[in-house]
């Protein structure tokens, strides 16, 4: 391909301009025959960056799975120093436990199995997580990613809205994005990672428990576990890998409880009460 033409002829732009190709549109590439040809140097490279561009590690690893396999007796040698820089704390419990627990490459190295444990470490122990921190425990951030700013919902006395727009500072342009799965106004909205959550709020009959997140990547809204309490004007951020919602009216009076969700493991948890 035209990276291996670059490293050929010396023509280091090139090979920059290619690497760089292949960092912000590696979904495509994973799936082409010229990654599973790459020499293992370029696949680490690759897949360590924080540059990458992609919508979840588990695609990393799935990545990861072709190449090794597309010549296993020469490879199989590479796949803990591979495992290293895909982030596996940031995968879904059920993808950890149905996708790489069952994995015989996974099972068949000790040092693979380690770093499996770490991952469960890190979703089990959400207290202990900012011990556990390190390089596996953070988002990458892919250049060219600009800010925006996210509208959603709403209404007035006479509709609540499930409509939402989309603000792109670059080209000072407002754009309608997908609509929420349900109408809410007056809820709580925070990014965590590469996701937007709305939390709670008002439907014009009744406050709501509910929540969804909204995925940029994909335009697509998908319903996350609800709340344990009704909430609508509610506090809501987020917070070293977990969202914390507090206070807020649940259609008869005004709130002072507090709860967190882990999107790791899709719960929400008490916690302490404000004082008032």
């Amino acid at each position: 391909g035209i990276r291996s033409f670059a490293d050929a002829h010396a023509c280091k732009e090139l090979h920059r301009r290619s690497h760089r190709f292949a960092l912000q549109n590696f979904q495509d590439v994973m799936n082409t025959e010229e990654f599973l040809l790459l020499p293992f140097s370029e696949v680490e490279e690759l897949i360590s960056s924080n540059q990458l561009n992609i919508a979840s590690e588990e695609k990393v690893f799935l990545a990861v799975l072709s190449w090794v396999k597309h010549d296993i007796a020469e490879r199989v040698q590479y796949i803990a120093k591979l495992l290293r820089h895909v982030r596996l704390p940031l995968m879904s419990r059920d993808f950890l436990m149905t996708a790489v627990d069952s994995e015989t490459l996974v099972r068949e190295s000790g040092e693979c199995k380690e770093l499996l444990l770490e991952a469960m470490k890190y979703h089990l122990l959400p207290e202990q997580r900012s011990a556990l921190t390190s390089e596996r425990t953070s988002e990458r951030r892919p250049e060219g990613i600009k800010p925006y700013v996210f509208a959603v919902g709403g209404g007035s006395l006479f509709a609540i809205h499930s409509e939402c727009e989309c603000y792109n500072p670059r080209d000072d342009r407002w754009l309608p994005i997908a609509p929420m799965l349900f109408r809410r106004s007056r809820s709580g909205v925070t990014g965590l990672g590469k996701l937007l959550y709305v939390v709670g709020g008002y439907d014009g009959a009744s406050d709501l428990a509910t929540a969804e997140c909204y995925n940029p990547q994909s335009n697509k809204w998908n319903t996350i576990t609800p709340m344990g309490t009704k909430r609508s004007c509610l506090g809501i951020c987020g917070f070293d890998g977990l969202i914390y919602v507090c206070g807020g009216y649940d259609g008869a009076s005004c709130l002072s409880s507090m709860e967190r969700y882990d999107p790791l493991t899709g719960v929400w948890s008490s916690c302490p009460a404000m004082a008032t």
